[in-house]
């Protein structure tokens, strides 16, 4: 399935290669309905802190701007 058609099956836009989601996903959640797109969600829950974030705004993989440097 290609990424435009998942977005559409769950009802959701695609902008900039994101799946444009208005709940956070984690990456256990995302990995788990399509291991392929778990890094295609725009909003994100970290896995570090809990915080959720704006993977445009801040942030690598499901992990926020504040703790980047400890992946680094």
């Amino acid at each position: 399935m290609e990424l435009f058609d998942f977005a559409e099956s769950l009802g959701m836009e695609l902008s900039e290669g994101l799946i444009q989601n208005q709940h956070p996903m984690t990456m256990e959640a995302a990995a788990e309905m399509e291991p392929i797109w778990a890094l295609r969600w725009r909003m994100r829950v970290c896995r570090i802190s809990g915080k959720i974030f704006d993977i445009t705004q801040e942030g690598l993989f499901y992990t926020s701007g504040e703790y980047v440097e400890e992946l680094l």
